[in-house]
């Protein structure tokens, strides 16, 4: 009987080990698969409230694209080599974000840099 009830113990533990080993071993690969992506575009709308901004996409296709970015604590914003404030940025400028691929979930896409691109002056 202390048998039987020993081996039960045991195989508990492996499973249930495993089984969090499984869970914690995926979550860290999963980071792995994150890419570093970026952007191009021109700054459609800036919701201070929300803090998020849409981008208008620069595409050669002709297609009109839009991609909305949280803009967090961790996000740096950058104009003239200058960190600016997401209050200081005017719709219509030129931009590029550049965050992670998290394609394989559904939340919102996190901008880790927002570079503010300088007009062409001639």
């Amino acid at each position: 009987m202390k048998v039987r009830f020993f081996i039960a113990v045991i195989l508990f533990s492996i499973f249930f080990l495993g089984g969090n080993f499984g869970i914690a071993y995926s979550d860290e690969t999963h980071l792995d698969v994150l890419k570093s992506k970026s952007v191009e575009g021109e700054l459609a709308d800036i919701d201070w409230m929300n803090a998020t901004i849409t981008v208008k996409l620069s595409q050669t296709n002709g297609r009109n694209d839009e991609m909305i970015f949280d803009v967090t604590e961790g996000t740096t914003i950058m104009e003239n080599n200058v960190v600016v404030e997401l209050t200081q940025l005017i719709s219509g400028n030129g931009v590029v974000v550049e965050y992670d691929d998290n394609s394989q979930n559904f939340g919102p896409v996190v901008a880790n840099k927002i570079t503010v691109l300088s007009a062409d002056v001639n």
